[in-house]
């Protein structure tokens, strides 16, 4: 059975991937922090890790520094994440108050500014362009679009309110 660790402070979230992960045979573990994380790497050697990217104390990129220091143990690391904050995630400023939350139309883009700055520096900016993931699709996935890939990767998508201002 493939091992993964999920390095998750929010319990929701931790709690539906670890759910989605045994449902689909998986041996799932669970970390509610970077420090509980790098713990369970080193004694429960999972085959694959989750880590969120924000986190109190020791952070996702935090841990990911330490395991860098050993690379001969792990072979591929993958981030998903949004540096910085999504553009129109969670967290925006909003006028205290009041029933609404509105976002900063300004603030958001000079956030989208910034964002795309980085992305613009990356030297690889496309995930199909990764050999990384070229790799693991080869090896694991089988192919692109294929049914395997389909099955655990993707998923629904749910008609959101309109970004903008919201009603409390």
């Amino acid at each position: 059975k493939i091992k993964i660790l999920i390095v998750e402070d929010d319990t929701l979230l931790m709690n539906m991937y670890k759910t989605k992960f045994e449902t689909e045979g998986f041996e799932a573990l669970v970390a509610a922090d970077g420090d509980e994380g790098l713990v369970m790497l080193k004694e429960q050697k999972p085959d694959i890790a989750i880590i969120d990217v924000m986190m109190p104390q020791l952070s996702g990129l935090q841990l990911l520094e330490i395991v860098k220091k050993d690379p001969g143990r792990y072979q591929f690391i993958e981030i998903m994440s949004c540096p910085g904050g999504c553009i129109m995630g969670g967290g925006q400023p909003y006028p205290v108050g009041t029933d609404y939350i509105a976002l900063d139309e300004e603030l958001m883009k000079k956030r989208a500014s910034v964002l795309y700055g980085i992305d613009r520096a990356k030297t690889i900016r496309r995930s199909h362009e990764n050999p990384e993931i070229q790799r693991i699709y080869k090896e694991f996935f089988e192919r692109p679009l294929g049914p395997k890939s389909h099955h655990i990767l993707h998923t629904s998508y749910e008609k959101k309110l309109p970004q903008g201002i919201y009603k409390k």
